[in-house]
Protein backbone atom coordinates (compact mmCIF):
# COMPACT_ATOMS: atom_id res chain seq x y z
CA UNK A 1 0.00 0.00 0.00
CA UNK A 2 3.16 2.33 -0.15
CA UNK A 3 1.80 3.73 -3.70
CA UNK A 4 -1.37 4.83 -1.85
CA UNK A 5 1.00 6.86 0.81
CA UNK A 6 2.78 8.48 -1.91
CA UNK A 7 -0.53 9.45 -3.84
CA UNK A 8 -1.17 11.22 -0.80
CA UNK A 9 1.87 13.17 -0.93
CA UNK A 10 1.38 14.28 -4.63
CA UNK A 11 -1.55 16.32 -3.13
CA UNK A 12 -0.74 17.58 0.47
CA UNK A 13 -3.04 20.59 0.01
CA UNK A 14 -6.47 18.64 -1.35
CA UNK A 15 -8.78 18.03 1.75
CA UNK A 16 -8.54 14.21 2.86
CA UNK A 17 -11.66 14.55 5.04
CA UNK A 18 -13.84 17.18 6.75
CA UNK A 19 -15.06 15.61 10.06
CA UNK A 20 -16.60 17.84 13.03
CA UNK A 21 -16.26 20.65 10.84
CA UNK A 22 -12.70 20.50 10.57
CA UNK A 23 -10.60 19.70 7.44
CA UNK A 24 -8.17 17.33 7.49
CA UNK A 25 -5.29 17.58 4.19
CA UNK A 26 -3.59 15.02 2.54
CA UNK A 27 -0.50 16.06 4.22
CA UNK A 28 -1.72 15.75 7.10
CA UNK A 29 -2.68 12.29 6.58
CA UNK A 30 0.68 11.31 5.53
CA UNK A 31 2.05 12.55 8.74
CA UNK A 32 -0.74 10.88 11.00
CA UNK A 33 0.11 7.59 8.96
CA UNK A 34 3.84 7.81 10.41
CA UNK A 35 2.72 8.90 13.50
CA UNK A 36 1.07 5.66 13.80
CA UNK A 37 3.65 3.34 12.25
CA UNK A 38 6.12 4.36 14.83
CA UNK A 39 3.71 3.92 17.87
CA UNK A 40 2.68 0.51 16.24
CA UNK A 41 6.34 -0.87 16.42
CA UNK A 42 6.56 -0.75 19.61
CA UNK A 43 3.96 -3.90 19.24
CA UNK A 44 6.03 -5.80 16.42
CA UNK A 45 5.68 -9.07 18.28
CA UNK A 46 1.80 -9.30 17.45
CA UNK A 47 -0.04 -9.57 14.18
CA UNK A 48 -3.60 -9.35 15.27
CA UNK A 49 -4.67 -5.49 15.83
CA UNK A 50 -8.68 -4.43 16.60
CA UNK A 51 -9.60 -1.05 15.82
CA UNK A 52 -12.28 -0.24 18.13
CA UNK A 53 -15.09 2.66 16.76
CA UNK A 54 -16.15 3.98 13.56
CA UNK A 55 -14.80 6.28 10.96
CA UNK A 56 -12.52 9.53 11.98
CA UNK A 57 -9.12 10.90 9.91
CA UNK A 58 -7.23 9.72 13.02
CA UNK A 59 -8.90 6.18 12.62
CA UNK A 60 -8.55 5.87 9.04
CA UNK A 61 -4.67 6.43 9.34
CA UNK A 62 -4.33 4.47 11.58
CA UNK A 63 -5.68 1.51 9.39
CA UNK A 64 -3.18 2.81 6.29
CA UNK A 65 -0.79 2.39 8.81
CA UNK A 66 -1.18 -1.13 9.87
CA UNK A 67 -2.36 -2.58 6.61
CA UNK A 68 1.81 -0.75 5.33
CA UNK A 69 2.71 -2.63 8.78
CA UNK A 70 1.38 -6.12 7.84
CA UNK A 71 -0.88 -6.53 10.37
CA UNK A 72 -4.13 -8.21 10.18
CA UNK A 73 -6.67 -5.89 10.95
CA UNK A 74 -9.89 -6.07 12.81
CA UNK A 75 -12.78 -2.96 12.78
CA UNK A 76 -15.14 -3.22 15.73
CA UNK A 77 -17.87 -0.80 15.83
CA UNK A 78 -19.96 -1.69 18.01
CA UNK A 79 -20.31 -0.89 21.92
CA UNK A 80 -21.81 -3.64 23.47
CA UNK A 81 -18.98 -5.59 25.46
CA UNK A 82 -19.89 -9.12 25.11
CA UNK A 83 -20.05 -8.88 21.34
CA UNK A 84 -16.42 -6.97 21.53
CA UNK A 85 -15.16 -9.49 23.34
CA UNK A 86 -16.75 -12.55 21.32
CA UNK A 87 -15.37 -11.08 18.36
CA UNK A 88 -11.84 -10.56 19.55
CA UNK A 89 -11.83 -13.73 20.74
CA UNK A 90 -12.60 -15.18 17.07
CA UNK A 91 -9.90 -12.95 15.44
CA UNK A 92 -7.64 -13.77 17.82
CA UNK A 93 -7.08 -10.31 18.49
CA UNK A 94 -3.54 -9.41 20.01
CA UNK A 95 -3.79 -5.75 20.87
CA UNK A 96 -6.98 -3.60 20.76
CA UNK A 97 -6.49 0.33 19.30
CA UNK A 98 -8.69 3.04 19.56
CA UNK A 99 -7.85 6.22 17.97
CA UNK A 100 -8.54 9.36 20.21
CA UNK A 101 -7.93 12.68 18.99
CA UNK A 102 -5.09 13.03 21.61
CA UNK A 103 -3.12 9.84 20.11
CA UNK A 104 -3.71 5.89 20.19
CA UNK A 105 -4.51 3.81 22.73
CA UNK A 106 -3.29 0.30 22.42
CA UNK A 107 -4.26 -2.35 25.30
CA UNK A 108 -2.73 -5.90 24.83
CA UNK A 109 -5.32 -8.55 24.71
CA UNK A 110 -2.90 -11.74 24.33
CA UNK A 111 -0.15 -13.24 24.55
CA UNK A 112 -0.88 -16.32 22.71
CA UNK A 113 0.44 -17.37 19.21
CA UNK A 114 -1.91 -17.44 16.48
CA UNK A 115 -4.06 -20.96 16.06
CA UNK A 116 -5.96 -20.16 13.15
CA UNK A 117 -4.03 -21.27 9.96
CA UNK A 118 -5.57 -18.11 8.00
CA UNK A 119 -4.05 -15.93 10.59
CA UNK A 120 -0.63 -17.54 10.43
CA UNK A 121 -0.66 -17.83 6.49
CA UNK A 122 -1.11 -13.98 6.84
CA UNK A 123 1.59 -13.59 8.94
CA UNK A 124 3.71 -16.15 7.48
CA UNK A 125 3.23 -14.09 3.91
CA UNK A 126 3.84 -10.82 5.46
CA UNK A 127 0.84 -9.49 4.15
CA UNK A 128 -1.97 -7.33 5.75
CA UNK A 129 -5.07 -9.15 6.56
CA UNK A 130 -8.67 -8.19 7.36
CA UNK A 131 -11.04 -9.60 9.39
CA UNK A 132 -14.86 -8.28 8.67
CA UNK A 133 -18.22 -10.06 10.75
CA UNK A 134 -21.24 -11.10 9.01
CA UNK A 135 -24.38 -9.61 10.41
CA UNK A 136 -25.11 -12.65 12.51
CA UNK A 137 -28.78 -12.50 11.82
CA UNK A 138 -29.12 -16.35 11.57
CA UNK A 139 -26.66 -17.32 14.48
CA UNK A 140 -23.08 -16.23 15.20
CA UNK A 141 -21.18 -13.46 13.16
CA UNK A 142 -19.18 -15.33 10.51
CA UNK A 143 -15.15 -13.57 10.62
CA UNK A 144 -14.48 -13.00 7.15
CA UNK A 145 -10.92 -13.27 6.25
CA UNK A 146 -9.23 -11.25 3.17
CA UNK A 147 -5.78 -10.57 2.53
CA UNK A 148 -5.62 -7.30 2.02
CA UNK A 149 -3.82 -6.60 -0.52
CA UNK A 150 -5.62 -8.62 -2.58
CA UNK A 151 -8.81 -6.49 -1.28
CA UNK A 152 -7.63 -3.48 -2.39
CA UNK A 153 -5.35 -4.18 -5.53
CA UNK A 154 -7.64 -2.81 -8.08
CA UNK A 155 -8.12 0.81 -6.36
CA UNK A 156 -4.09 1.34 -7.53
CA UNK A 157 -5.46 2.31 -11.09
CA UNK A 158 -8.04 4.86 -10.11
CA UNK A 159 -7.43 8.61 -11.94
CA UNK A 160 -7.15 11.23 -9.38
CA UNK A 161 -10.52 12.91 -9.07
CA UNK A 162 -11.50 15.89 -7.24
CA UNK A 163 -14.72 14.73 -6.17
CA UNK A 164 -16.07 14.82 -2.44
CA UNK A 165 -17.99 11.77 -1.01
CA UNK A 166 -19.90 10.91 2.18
CA UNK A 167 -18.39 7.75 3.81
CA UNK A 168 -21.65 6.21 4.97
CA UNK A 169 -21.64 2.54 5.49
CA UNK A 170 -19.47 1.86 8.28
CA UNK A 171 -16.07 0.71 9.49
CA UNK A 172 -16.58 -2.70 9.69
CA UNK A 173 -18.69 -2.74 6.40
CA UNK A 174 -17.33 -3.88 2.92
CA UNK A 175 -18.96 -1.64 1.36
CA UNK A 176 -18.30 1.22 3.17
CA UNK A 177 -14.63 0.22 3.42
CA UNK A 178 -14.59 -0.09 -0.74
CA UNK A 179 -15.68 3.75 -0.88
CA UNK A 180 -12.92 4.78 1.58
CA UNK A 181 -10.17 3.18 -0.23
CA UNK A 182 -11.41 3.88 -3.22
CA UNK A 183 -11.55 7.53 -2.84
CA UNK A 184 -8.98 7.75 -0.83
CA UNK A 185 -7.09 6.27 -3.88
CA UNK A 186 -8.79 8.69 -6.03
CA UNK A 187 -7.29 11.63 -3.90
CA UNK A 188 -11.19 12.78 -3.27
CA UNK A 189 -12.57 14.20 -0.05
CA UNK A 190 -14.51 12.67 2.27
CA UNK A 191 -17.17 13.68 4.37
CA UNK A 192 -17.49 11.73 7.48
CA UNK A 193 -20.52 11.91 9.32
CA UNK A 194 -20.79 11.78 13.27
CA UNK A 195 -24.50 10.85 12.86
CA UNK A 196 -26.23 8.70 10.33
CA UNK A 197 -29.98 10.15 10.30
CA UNK A 198 -31.56 11.58 7.43
CA UNK A 199 -31.25 15.28 8.96
CA UNK A 200 -27.74 15.25 9.78
CA UNK A 201 -26.37 13.28 6.69
CA UNK A 202 -28.51 15.91 4.02
CA UNK A 203 -26.87 18.37 6.64
CA UNK A 204 -23.30 17.34 5.48
CA UNK A 205 -24.39 17.07 1.87
CA UNK A 206 -25.84 20.74 1.72
CA UNK A 207 -22.92 22.12 4.00
CA UNK A 208 -19.87 20.67 1.42
CA UNK A 209 -21.59 20.22 -1.44
CA UNK A 210 -21.51 16.81 -1.25
CA UNK A 211 -21.46 14.73 -5.28
CA UNK A 212 -21.25 10.91 -4.43
CA UNK A 213 -23.83 9.18 -1.80
CA UNK A 214 -23.12 5.05 -0.92
CA UNK A 215 -25.76 4.35 0.71
CA UNK A 216 -28.78 1.73 1.06
CA UNK A 217 -32.87 1.66 -0.40
CA UNK A 218 -33.86 2.15 2.83
CA UNK A 219 -31.58 5.30 3.95
CA UNK A 220 -32.97 6.75 0.87
CA UNK A 221 -36.30 5.87 1.83
CA UNK A 222 -35.51 7.63 5.05
CA UNK A 223 -34.47 10.88 3.28
CA UNK A 224 -37.51 11.26 1.15
CA UNK A 225 -39.85 10.38 4.10
CA UNK A 226 -37.85 13.28 6.31
CA UNK A 227 -38.41 15.83 3.72
CA UNK A 228 -34.49 16.37 3.26
CA UNK A 229 -34.94 17.81 0.36
CA UNK A 230 -36.90 20.68 0.72
CA UNK A 231 -35.15 22.10 3.75
CA UNK A 232 -31.90 21.36 2.36
CA UNK A 233 -29.80 21.71 -0.84
CA UNK A 234 -28.98 18.57 -2.30
CA UNK A 235 -28.43 19.76 -6.14
CA UNK A 236 -25.10 19.13 -5.56
CA UNK A 237 -25.47 15.39 -5.57
CA UNK A 238 -24.25 13.97 -8.99
CA UNK A 239 -23.95 10.01 -8.41
CA UNK A 240 -26.49 8.19 -5.51
CA UNK A 241 -24.94 4.42 -5.85
CA UNK A 242 -27.07 1.94 -3.65
CA UNK A 243 -26.69 -1.56 -2.85
CA UNK A 244 -26.87 -4.12 0.51
CA UNK A 245 -30.46 -5.08 -0.20
CA UNK A 246 -33.43 -4.73 -3.36
CA UNK A 247 -34.16 -1.47 -4.08
CA UNK A 248 -38.25 -1.54 -5.26
CA UNK A 249 -38.73 -0.28 -8.57
CA UNK A 250 -41.68 2.33 -6.83
CA UNK A 251 -38.84 3.82 -4.70
CA UNK A 252 -36.25 4.09 -7.10
CA UNK A 253 -38.95 5.78 -9.40
CA UNK A 254 -39.53 8.16 -6.54
CA UNK A 255 -36.03 8.89 -5.94
CA UNK A 256 -35.50 9.48 -9.40
CA UNK A 257 -38.48 12.11 -9.62
CA UNK A 258 -36.71 13.85 -6.59
CA UNK A 259 -33.16 13.60 -7.65
CA UNK A 260 -33.26 14.55 -11.18
CA UNK A 261 -29.72 15.90 -11.74
CA UNK A 262 -28.13 12.67 -10.10
CA UNK A 263 -27.36 9.58 -11.75
CA UNK A 264 -28.36 6.31 -9.79
CA UNK A 265 -26.04 3.67 -9.77
CA UNK A 266 -26.50 0.02 -8.43
CA UNK A 267 -23.31 -1.41 -6.40
CA UNK A 268 -23.05 -5.58 -6.11
CA UNK A 269 -21.08 -7.34 -3.69
CA UNK A 270 -20.40 -9.42 -0.40
CA UNK A 271 -18.63 -9.54 2.66
CA UNK A 272 -16.87 -12.68 1.14
CA UNK A 273 -16.49 -11.49 -2.19
CA UNK A 274 -15.73 -7.80 -2.35
CA UNK A 275 -17.20 -5.36 -4.47
CA UNK A 276 -16.99 -5.61 -7.93
CA UNK A 277 -17.18 -2.89 -10.61
CA UNK A 278 -20.62 -2.65 -12.12
CA UNK A 279 -22.97 -0.69 -14.62
CA UNK A 280 -26.28 0.01 -14.08
CA UNK A 281 -28.73 -0.51 -17.20
CA UNK A 282 -29.91 3.35 -16.82
CA UNK A 283 -30.77 5.53 -13.89
CA UNK A 284 -34.45 4.21 -14.11
CA UNK A 285 -33.55 0.31 -14.10
CA UNK A 286 -32.78 -2.41 -11.84
CA UNK A 287 -30.72 -4.29 -13.95
CA UNK A 288 -27.18 -4.15 -13.75
CA UNK A 289 -23.88 -5.45 -15.06
CA UNK A 290 -21.12 -7.05 -13.26
CA UNK A 291 -18.36 -5.80 -15.19
CA UNK A 292 -15.07 -6.27 -13.82
CA UNK A 293 -12.35 -8.33 -15.19
CA UNK A 294 -11.47 -9.33 -11.57
CA UNK A 295 -14.82 -11.00 -11.35
CA UNK A 296 -16.60 -13.77 -12.80
CA UNK A 297 -20.27 -15.09 -12.25
CA UNK A 298 -22.88 -17.72 -13.19
CA UNK A 299 -26.37 -18.34 -12.38
CA UNK A 300 -27.24 -21.64 -10.86
CA UNK A 301 -30.71 -22.62 -10.25
CA UNK A 302 -31.97 -18.79 -10.30
CA UNK A 303 -28.84 -18.40 -7.50
CA UNK A 304 -25.63 -15.60 -8.29
CA UNK A 305 -22.52 -17.28 -8.26
CA UNK A 306 -19.47 -15.55 -7.94
CA UNK A 307 -15.78 -16.17 -8.34
CA UNK A 308 -13.41 -13.16 -7.72
CA UNK A 309 -9.90 -12.24 -7.13
CA UNK A 310 -10.82 -9.99 -4.09
CA UNK A 311 -12.75 -12.81 -2.73
CA UNK A 312 -12.02 -13.79 1.17
CA UNK A 313 -9.29 -16.64 2.02
CA UNK A 314 -12.20 -18.44 4.33
CA UNK A 315 -13.97 -17.95 7.60
CA UNK A 316 -12.33 -18.20 11.04
CA UNK A 317 -15.79 -19.50 12.75
CA UNK A 318 -17.24 -21.88 10.13
CA UNK A 319 -16.33 -24.20 7.66
CA UNK A 320 -15.32 -22.43 4.12
CA UNK A 321 -18.49 -22.05 1.85
CA UNK A 322 -16.52 -22.13 -1.25
CA UNK A 323 -17.78 -24.59 -3.87
CA UNK A 324 -15.66 -26.95 -6.31
CA UNK A 325 -13.94 -24.09 -8.14
CA UNK A 326 -13.41 -21.57 -5.91
CA UNK A 327 -17.32 -20.23 -6.89
CA UNK A 328 -19.33 -18.33 -3.78
CA UNK A 329 -23.05 -19.22 -3.70
CA UNK A 330 -23.84 -15.82 -2.81
CA UNK A 331 -27.61 -16.40 -1.59
CA UNK A 332 -28.76 -13.56 -4.08
CA UNK A 333 -31.99 -14.96 -6.46
CA UNK A 334 -31.63 -13.12 -9.69
CA UNK A 335 -33.14 -12.65 -13.14
CA UNK A 336 -31.05 -12.69 -16.26
CA UNK A 337 -31.39 -11.04 -19.56
CA UNK A 338 -29.98 -11.75 -22.78
CA UNK A 339 -27.67 -9.19 -22.87
CA UNK A 340 -25.84 -10.39 -19.92
CA UNK A 341 -27.67 -7.91 -17.35
CA UNK A 342 -28.78 -8.77 -14.13
CA UNK A 343 -31.49 -8.21 -11.45
CA UNK A 344 -31.88 -8.79 -7.95
CA UNK A 345 -35.30 -9.89 -6.65
CA UNK A 346 -34.74 -11.62 -3.15
CA UNK A 347 -32.31 -13.53 -0.95
CA UNK A 348 -32.71 -17.44 -0.83
CA UNK A 349 -33.32 -17.20 3.14
CA UNK A 350 -35.82 -14.82 2.98
CA UNK A 351 -38.13 -17.19 0.36
CA UNK A 352 -41.84 -17.37 1.94
CA UNK A 353 -42.96 -21.09 1.20
CA UNK A 354 -46.83 -21.16 0.88
CA UNK A 355 -47.80 -24.61 0.27
CA UNK A 356 -45.49 -25.27 -1.71
CA UNK A 357 -45.31 -22.09 -3.75
CA UNK A 358 -42.43 -19.42 -3.74
CA UNK A 359 -43.00 -16.18 -2.80
CA UNK A 360 -40.16 -13.60 -2.82
CA UNK A 361 -40.84 -10.94 -0.02
CA UNK A 362 -39.17 -7.81 -2.49
CA UNK A 363 -42.11 -8.04 -5.32
CA UNK A 364 -45.13 -8.10 -2.58
CA UNK A 365 -43.57 -4.59 -0.98
CA UNK A 366 -43.29 -2.93 -4.20
CA UNK A 367 -47.06 -3.58 -4.75
CA UNK A 368 -47.53 -2.56 -1.48
CA UNK A 369 -45.36 0.57 -1.54
CA UNK A 370 -46.89 2.16 -4.89
CA UNK A 371 -50.53 2.10 -2.75
CA UNK A 372 -51.48 5.96 -1.95
CA UNK A 373 -50.43 6.18 1.83
CA UNK A 374 -47.71 3.99 2.71
CA UNK A 375 -44.30 5.10 3.45
CA UNK A 376 -42.47 1.51 3.71
CA UNK A 377 -43.24 -1.99 3.73
CA UNK A 378 -41.56 -4.87 5.04
CA UNK A 379 -43.41 -8.70 3.98
CA UNK A 380 -42.08 -11.84 6.11
CA UNK A 381 -43.12 -15.19 6.09
CA UNK A 382 -44.58 -16.54 9.15
CA UNK A 383 -45.85 -20.14 10.31
CA UNK A 384 -49.27 -21.59 9.72
CA UNK A 385 -50.18 -25.32 10.38
CA UNK A 386 -51.98 -25.77 7.08
CA UNK A 387 -49.35 -24.11 4.33
CA UNK A 388 -46.59 -23.96 5.83
CA UNK A 389 -46.06 -20.30 5.82
CA UNK A 390 -48.50 -17.47 5.08
CA UNK A 391 -47.04 -14.12 3.80
CA UNK A 392 -47.46 -10.79 5.99
CA UNK A 393 -47.29 -7.65 6.04
CA UNK A 394 -46.04 -4.61 8.00
CA UNK A 395 -46.79 -1.32 6.74
CA UNK A 396 -45.54 1.88 7.44
CA UNK A 397 -48.48 4.46 6.82
CA UNK A 398 -48.47 8.21 6.45
CA UNK A 399 -49.63 9.94 8.86
CA UNK A 400 -52.97 11.06 7.21
CA UNK A 401 -53.87 7.69 5.76
CA UNK A 402 -57.03 5.78 7.48
CA UNK A 403 -56.04 2.78 8.68
CA UNK A 404 -58.65 0.37 7.61
CA UNK A 405 -58.73 1.99 4.42
CA UNK A 406 -55.10 1.58 3.64
CA UNK A 407 -55.21 -1.90 4.26
CA UNK A 408 -58.30 -2.31 2.16
CA UNK A 409 -56.14 -0.44 -0.58
CA UNK A 410 -53.01 -2.30 -0.11
CA UNK A 411 -55.64 -6.02 -0.72
CA UNK A 412 -56.92 -4.36 -4.14
CA UNK A 413 -53.82 -3.80 -5.58
CA UNK A 414 -52.46 -6.87 -4.12
CA UNK A 415 -55.04 -8.92 -5.78
CA UNK A 416 -54.64 -6.89 -9.36
CA UNK A 417 -51.11 -7.71 -9.74
CA UNK A 418 -49.94 -10.80 -7.72
CA UNK A 419 -50.93 -14.39 -7.42
CA UNK A 420 -53.78 -14.94 -5.01
CA UNK A 421 -50.80 -17.27 -3.10
CA UNK A 422 -48.75 -14.45 -2.67
CA UNK A 423 -51.64 -11.96 -1.33
CA UNK A 424 -50.61 -11.18 2.16
CA UNK A 425 -53.22 -12.90 4.85
CA UNK A 426 -51.86 -10.40 7.76
CA UNK A 427 -51.40 -6.54 7.64
CA UNK A 428 -49.81 -4.99 9.80
CA UNK A 429 -49.94 -0.84 10.49
CA UNK A 430 -46.90 0.23 11.98
CA UNK A 431 -45.56 3.41 12.95
CA UNK A 432 -41.88 2.62 11.22
CA UNK A 433 -40.15 0.00 9.88
CA UNK A 434 -37.49 -1.77 11.81
CA UNK A 435 -33.75 -0.97 9.95
CA UNK A 436 -30.71 -3.12 11.06
CA UNK A 437 -27.27 -0.86 11.80
CA UNK A 438 -26.48 -1.27 8.54
CA UNK A 439 -29.64 0.72 7.27
CA UNK A 440 -31.22 -2.30 5.68
CA UNK A 441 -34.41 -4.23 6.37
CA UNK A 442 -34.43 -6.64 9.30
CA UNK A 443 -35.46 -9.76 8.59
CA UNK A 444 -35.40 -13.62 9.62
CA UNK A 445 -32.40 -15.16 7.40
CA UNK A 446 -30.75 -11.14 6.29
CA UNK A 447 -27.45 -12.40 4.60
CA UNK A 448 -24.08 -11.06 4.37
CA UNK A 449 -24.55 -9.23 0.73
CA UNK A 450 -23.66 -5.42 0.44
Amino acid sequence: MQWLVERFAAIPAVPAFVYKNRSYEYAWLVQQIVSARAAISAHNASSVFSIHGDYSPHAIGLFIALALERKTIVPITTNVENEVRSRRAAAEVQVAVTALETGLSFERISERPLEHPLLQFLAQRGHAGLVLFSSGSTGAPKAIVHDLETLIGGSSDRRTRRLTFVVFLMFDHIGGLNTLLNSLAMGATLVIPERRDPESVAALIAAHKVQVLPTSPSFLNLLLLARCHERYDLSSLKLITYGTEPMPQSLLRKLRETFRSARFLQTYGTSETGIATTASLSSESLFLKIDDPGTEWKVVDGELWIRSRSQMLGYLNEASPLAEGGWYPTGDLVEESRDGYLKIVGRLKEIINVGGQKVLPAEVENVIMDVPGVQDALVRGEPNPITGQIVVADVAADPSAAGDALVRSIRLACRDRLEKFKWPVKIHIRESIGYGSRFKKVRLGEGTSS
